[in-house]
C-alpha cells in the first residue's frame, strides 16, 4: 500500500471553536496514518500550496460576514485577481462555523470554498455550514465521519477523486 499523502488543516478562528475542531481533524488524520500539519491561516505564507495534496479548511464567520482576525489576510490574498492558481494539485474540503441569527451566515467559509475552487482546487466534499444555534457538533460529527470515508476512497496520487459527497445536516 503506497504511503498516504500529507494533510494540511488550516483554521480561521475568532473564539477558538474552529481551532479546536481543526486540531481534532489533525488528530484524526494522524490516527488515519497521514502526515499532518495544523496551522492558523495567519501562517499561510509559510506554506508551499503546490505541495499540499489534501487541504482541510475549518473557519468561522465573525460579526455579520467578516473573516476571523487570523484568516482575513489569507482570504484577501485568495480573492485577488492576480493570485495564481496555487491549488491545482489540491483536493480540499471546507467546514464552516456560523450563527444563523446573522444575515451573512457562514459567509467566510463560503468565500474560502469559492476561491480555493477558483484557484484550481478540487472539492472532495461539499462544504458544511454548521449553525451554532443548533449545536456545532450536530454538524461536525457527521461531516467528520463522511470526510474520512471520502479520503479512504480518494486516490490523490492519480488525481482522481470521488464525486462530491452531499451531507445534509
Amino acid at each position: 500500500m503506497p504511503p498516504k499523502p500529507p494533510v494540511l488543516v488550516l483554521y480561521g478562528s475568532q473564539t477558538g471553536n474552529a481551532r479546536a475542531m481543526a486540531k481534532a481533524l489533525g488528530d484524526d488524520a494522524t490516527e488515519h496514518g497521514y502526515d499532518t500539519r495544523v496551522l492558523g491561516m495567519d501562517q499561510f505564507k509559510t506554506v508551499e500550496f503546490a505541495d499540499v495534496p489534501l487541504l482541510l479548511i475549518v473557519t468561522s464567520t465573525t460579526g455579520n460576514g467578516d473573516a476571523p482576525d487570523n484568516a482575513d489576510k489569507f482570504l484577501r490574498y485568495l480573492k485577488r485577481k492576480t493570485t495564481p492558481s496555487i491549488f491545482t494539485s489540491t483536493h480540499f474540503a471546507v467546514f464552516g462555523l456560523g450563527d444563523s441569527n446573522y444575515e451573512a451566515f457562514c459567509e467566510t467559509p463560503k468565500r474560502f470554498d469559492e476561491h480555493v475552487a477558483r484557484l484550481g482546487g478540487q472539492r472532495m466534499l461539499k462544504r458544511c455550514d454548521a449553525d451554532e444555534v443548533e449545536g456545532l457538533e450536530t454538524f461536525f460529527d457527521p461531516w467528520r465521519q463522511t470526510l474520512w470515508e471520502t479520503l479512504e476512497k480518494l486516490d490523490v496520487g492519480l488525481g482522481k477523486g470521488p464525486e462530491a459527497v452531499t451531507l445534509a445536516p
